[in-house]
């Protein structure tokens, strides 16, 4: 996947983005969420799934995230289902 190209919609028109049945684990889907909140001037709202994070771990990527990103409006939320 390359990352280092950022198409014009992504930076001026995508505002909501949700990636379910993610695994945070895996690196791939950390670069994902990071690539679509630092490259995204108006993205409001970026909703991960993933059942099996643990607290500390939301705890620590909400951290990350509000450092990163690109909007001041995103709103970044962890989607848990009961495990």
């Amino acid at each position: 996947m390359d990352l280092t190209k950022v198409p014009q919609c992504l930076i001026s028109i995508l505002e909501r983005v949700e990636i379910n049945k993610l695994n945070m684990c895996e690196g791939a889907e950390i670069k994902l969420a990071t690539y679509f909140l630092m490259n995204s001037e108006v993205l409001k709202k970026l909703s991960l799934n993933d059942s099996r994070m643990a607290n500390e771990d939301i705890n620590f990527y909400s951290g990350l995230f509000i450092l990163i990103k690109s909007s001041r409006e995103c709103q970044v939320f962890f989607l848990t289902t009961c495990r």
